[in-house]
């Protein structure tokens, strides 16, 4: 019978083979049993063999699939990871990555520090940067259908949002309020009509493609404006114009 120290093990089958060159160097024991081989070594011609068994891997302690990294799934045994690497795509969490990507991430990632790409990334679900917190809501605003939440901020040189616009506003039955009608709401509400107060603003935010067309449309309401405004002015130089002629005509006589 032979005790294992530091295994938790006693092996009852099994052989054993000592090498001990002697003088200053070590001596070596294999000991071959039923789960596995065992090995140690010990100072030279030192009978107390002190030192600890320690398992070598062999085929019975290694399964895996083909293009798996492996791992150790035991004290004493490798298989796989969740790391699939068949030399031309690799895969985590998956051993299909979709053609046409080296590597398919299936799962939550997160990155700890800097990443750059220089490629075309796609992900499939939500991407969070400065957290790893996606808020759900914004105010009374539910937020939680938004795939991409950045806490901190964005510096960007350009930003195009997909939107309709608003040259509905020129169209002949658009209804234009007068501006005694919008003076009246300013007065009562203190903002423009059809545009956020700054309460609104502050608990449900801006949507920047919503709020872009809400600010044209003031644009081009404020160009009628200007253009009845014109048109008035012209016809009020006309009427100065033709009561000036008059007065002259009646001075003349």
């Amino acid at each position: 019978m032979l005790s294992v120290p530091g295994m938790g093990l006693t092996k009852e089958y099994g052989g054993l083979l000592t090498l001990g060159p002697g003088e200053d160097s070590y001596d070596h024991q294999l000991f071959f049993g039923e789960d596995g081989i065992y090995t140690r070594r010990d100072e030279g011609n030192d009978p107390s063999w002190s030192e600890p068994w320690y398992k070598m891997l062999t085929g019975e302690d290694i399964n895996g699939d083909p293009n798996y990294i492996a791992k150790f799934t035991g004290p004493h045994s490798l298989g796989n990871s969740q790391l699939w690497n068949d030399g031309v795509q690799v895969g985590i969490g998956t051993a299909a990555p979709t053609a046409g990507y080296f590597l398919d991430i299936n799962g939550n990632t997160r990155v700890g520090g800097n990443f750059f790409g220089t490629g075309t990334g796609h992900f499939g679900g939500k991407v969070t940067i400065g957290t790893i917190n996606t808020p759900a809501m914004l105010g009374v605003v539910n937020t939680s259908a938004y795939n991409l939440y950045v806490e901190g901020g964005i510096l960007t040189e350009e930003v195009l949002v997909r939107t309709g616009w608003a040259d509905y506003v020129f169209n002949k039955n658009y209804h234009l309020n007068s501006l005694d009608q919008v003076a009246q709401h300013i007065e009562q509400k203190g903002h423009l009509p059809g545009m956020p107060s700054a309460a609104q603003v502050e608990q449900e935010g801006l949507k920047l493609a919503e709020n872009a067309v809400n600010q044209q449309v003031k644009i081009e309401e404020l160009f009628l404006y200007l253009i009845q405004m014109d048109k008035e002015v012209k016809a009020l130089k006309a009427e100065n114009a033709e009561l000036r002629e008059k007065v002259t005509q009646l001075e003349k006589r």
